[in-house]
């Protein structure tokens, strides 16, 4: 991903969300690989997410906060 001088937008899609019920933070972070932090943020916000039955259980998840891999993708887009 390349970036023209000046201000840039950075959009990081989840098409599926698969978080337990609770409250997050989210950190973000800019880098050149094994070299630098442009930008760190470890905790840019937070967010909840209510309880639901995301798996047709009759149970909605309610574990602890932990990482989850989840599919996403990438996008420059101009200001």
């Amino acid at each position: 991903m390349q970036f023209e001088p000046g201000d840039n937008v950075i959009d990081c899609d989840f098409p599926k969300l698969l978080l337990s019920a609770g409250e997050y933070v989210i950190g973000a972070g800019l880098a050149i690989p094994n070299v630098e932090y442009l930008d760190y943020q470890p905790e840019a916000g937070t967010f909840v997410v209510g309880g639901r039955d995301v798996f047709c259980s009759g149970m909605a998840p309610t574990a602890q906060r932990y990482p989850i891999p989840m599919p996403h993708s990438w996008a420059t887009r101009d200001i």
